[in-house]
Parts: structure tokens; sequence; C-alpha cells
């Protein structure tokens, strides 16, 4: 694809989705104009680190009727601006605007690509009714195949394209060498309902019971206050306070996939889930780090147990305390594991080649957008 993109990526929180799109945007070619639209704090200070000098980068609020409709008007500026070839929206809110401005903007709909990354959508028929056209993307099958979500809006049942595109990592030239046997186990997760934190922490409190505790550092963005309240209780009430830590989010967590024993993914497919890709997963893989999972979501079909990861029965405690000891012990199950795992993100995963696919669906719209004179301003939803 050559020409222009555009970006939309509102939401106030920071997780998996917005990164990903701070990583394509490392990965587009450099003589391609972007132009993306973005609300998060911690989402928009990473954008410029990795924008480009062809690259605009503007700010957005959502969270209210009157910021919602500044918004549209804002996209609806940067399109007729950039006369895109593409247009990506990368969340609920991010496609609401696209939805809201198409009746000003004429080819937009075609133009339009519907990243649906979670099951967390709440009008979801809604915004692709006003999308008709758009094409759907999902970071992996079971987003299509969970009944009454997006399966009746595509096809066979649905008119929309819908395509497999999945999450990326950027990977170093060789894998790190194994970690060290007393490095922490690692929990790259936000705070909410169902990314597990209770579980994991439970587990180690059973490790520690049996006499054979490890360290864990839980890293991700507080979405949700009362639930990292809730697990600060849990660690205090549990006497873990010195082998269980809940540490905020990182921009990189590169240096800590390098220095983690193992990761481990505990989302849950209830409260929110389950995972409909898992970033953690092949961010982990990209360092060679083996990975212990509940088998829920799209983990338990990307993970080969035993051969690439662990998979052990969702919230079961005891289980994930027992696959976590048995990689403390077993330096060469985790190397192999390790090893096995980097092979599968460099075949599949790897930034460049995941975004050079994203690229090429892209490219199949339409060439460019008609002419239009500044529309007038949406009324407030």
């Amino acid at each position: 694809m050559t020409g222009s993109l555009l970006i939309v990526s509102a939401h106030p929180s920071y997780g998996g989705a917005e990164r990903s799109v701070e990583i394509i945007l490392r990965h587009l070619p450099a003589d391609m104009r972007v132009g993306i639209l973005a609300e998060s704090p911690l989402h928009l200070a990473e954008l410029r680190r990795a924008a480009r000098p062809n690259t605009i980068i503007e700010t957005v609020a959502t969270e209210t009727e009157a910021e919602f409709a500044r918004a549209v008007l804002r996209f609806i500026a940067l399109y007729i601006r950039l006369r895109p070839q593409a247009v990506l929206a990368n969340t609920e809110r991010s496609a609401r605007i696209l939805a809201a401005a198409a009746r000003w903007l004429p080819g937009l709909r075609a133009r339009s690509h519907i990243y649906v990354r979670d099951f967390q959508w709440l009008d979801l028929p809604g915004v692709l009714a006003r999308l008709a056209g758009a094409t759907v993307l999902v970071p992996h099958a079971t987003v299509l195949q969970r009944p009454g979500y997006l399966e009746p809006h595509i096809v066979p049942r649905g008119p929309l394209r819908a395509l497999v595109v999945p999450d990326m990592a950027e990977l170093p030239t060789e894998p790190p060498p194994p970690s060290a046997i007393d490095a922490p186990v690692l929990h790259l997760a936000t705070i909410n309902a169902w990314k597990g934190h209770r579980h994991l922490i439970a587990a180690a409190g059973l490790l520690r019971d049996a006499g054979r505790p490890l360290r864990l550092r839980s890293v991700g963005y507080e979405g949700d206050p009362r639930i990292a309240a809730a697990l600060r209780d849990q660690v205090a009430a549990s006497h873990l306070q010195e082998l269980v830590r809940l540490d905020p989010y990182v921009a990189d967590p590169a240096p800590l996939l390098r220095d983690c024993l193992a990761v481990a993914i505990t989302s849950v497919s209830h409260s929110g889930g389950p995972e409909t890709f898992g970033r953690t997963l092949i961010e982990a893989w990209a360092h060679a780090r083996p990975v212990v999972a509940f088998a829920a979501g799209a983990p338990a079909r990307l993970i080969r147990h035993e051969q690439d990861g662990l998979l052990v029965p969702e919230g079961d405690e005891a289980a994930l305390a027992a696959a976590l000891r048995r990689l403390a012990d077993d330096p060469a199950l985790r190397e192999r594991l390790g090893r096995a795992g980097f092979a599968r993100c460099r075949a599949e995963f790897s930034a460049a080649e995941v975004t050079e696919r994203l690229l090429s669906v892209f490219g199949d719209a339409v060439p460019s957008p008609a002419s239009a004179s500044p529309p007038p301003p949406p009324a407030s939803r």
C-alpha cells in the first residue's frame, strides 16, 4: 500500500490494543503519510516517540457527548486533509467516531477497517450497520466464531467481510540467554475483572505454603482501581508482600521479559473475557520465555501444550502453581519451550511481517477518497 493511512485509537485507558498501534507505526514505510487520533496520555506519549516527520498525531477526548462530537469533527478535518487510502478504527469508541462521520464523508465506509479486538463492544450491531461496506479485522478466529457476537454480521450470515490479522511482536536479533533461576515469574496484564490476577496470587500462596516459593511480578495499567485495591488486600492478607509485586505499566516490557523466569497468562473466560489473542503470549515468545496459561480463549488454541508452552485448566490455582514450579525446577524444559516459542513468533507474528500483511489488506481499499467540502458539524449524540 502507498499513500496515506488514518488511524483512530480513541480510549482513555491503555492496553494491548494501543500497544499494537504503536508497534505498527514503527514498521510502516518511511514515506507513508499517517494520521492518528488518540486519547490515552500513555498511548499519546508512546506514539510521539515512534512518530516520523510525516506523522500527524492529534489528541481527542470521548468521555462526554460534547467531547465525542468534537472528536468526530477532528476526525473529519484530518480525513479531508490526508485523503487516506484506508482508515483503521482500533477500538469501539474509534468505530463509533467513524460511524458518526460516515454520513458526511462519501466513500469512508469502503475505506474503513474496524478492528474488533475483544468481546466488550456494547453497540456492535449499531456500529456495523452504520459502516456497511467496511472490513472487519480480528486478531484470532475465536472472535468470529462466538455465537451472537460478530457472527451474525459477517459472511456467510451477514454482509461484512472479516479477516484475521494477528497481533505482532518485535523480536530481538537472537533469542535472549536463559534467565537466572531466582528470576521472577512475570504477569503482564491490565488490572481488570478478567485478567485473573487473584488466581495468580493464590497460586503464589500455594507455592509458599508448600515450601517452594516463587517470586511473582505483575505489571500493567490500573484499569479498575477497585480491583487493584482488592488485589493489594489479597496480597497483604496472604502475607505475600515479599513474594508478590503489583507494579504499574511500563512503556517497554522487553527488559522485564529478558529477566523473568517464565510468563503467566491467567485470563479467564468470564467477566469480559476470554482473551481474543493475548499479546503477552507472543511477547514472551519473542524473548524465548516459557509460558504457562489458563486453557481459555485464544491462548488455549495458540499454545501447543508441552511443545511451546504449558496449559492448565482455567481457574485451577493448584495446577497453575504446579506448572510454575515445574518450570522453576527444570531448566531444560524452560529452554525447550522458550526456544520453540521464539521460532513460532519469528515465523508467524513478527512485527514487520504482520504489518506488511495489514498493509496488503489496506491496499484492497479504493484508491483515493472523493473530494469533499468541509461538512457541517454533526449533531451532539
